[in-house]
């Protein structure tokens, strides 16, 4: 049922997370010949360094889980219970999203002895997802109750 609303939401919410994959997320400052970026897979150096590249596999990982509890839903569509479910597991998901950036960043600034931290503009877009999940929820629980209501009447 994709001509639902809440699944062109998710839907939405599900695609806007690709674009974490090929975004970078944040520069952090070490030096001023040392800048450093996290993306959806490690934080490396821009510029010609030798410093080793910091995997950010639970990032990925947590990134690539929310991706597909989002696909789910979307084709769980005859349980509203369970889609409902996973709607809210999947914002809790994207708020622990932040979280990692915030954490690899911090992590990274505070281990180099980095001077600051500049969030890029993808950094918005699990707060966007997390709202168009919110959406999708409202409406499923609109759909939930209308076949209740329909359930009392016969």
């Amino acid at each position: 049922m994709i001509q639902r609303i809440q699944s062109l939401y998710l839907l939405a919410a599900t695609s806007l997370l690709l674009v974490l994959f090929r975004n970078p997320v944040s520069r952090i400052s070490i030096s001023d010949n040392l800048i450093m970026e996290m993306n959806a897979f490690k934080i490396e150096a821009l510029t010609g360094s030798t410093m080793d590249s910091v995997f950010v596999w639970p990032f990925t990982v947590l990134l690539a889980i929310v991706m597909i509890i989002g696909l789910g839903s979307i084709f769980a569509y005859k349980k509203r219970s369970l889609q409902m479910r996973l709607c809210m597991y999947n914002m809790f998901l994207m708020l622990g999203l932040i979280g990692l950036i915030w954490y690899y960043t911090k992590f990274t600034l505070n281990e180099l002895e980095g001077r600051q931290v500049l969030y890029l503009w993808p950094v918005v877009i699990p707060f966007i997802s997390a709202i168009f999940t919110y959406l999708a929820l409202k409406k499923i629980q609109i759909d939930d109750a209308l076949i209740k209501s329909y359930d009392r009447i016969r």
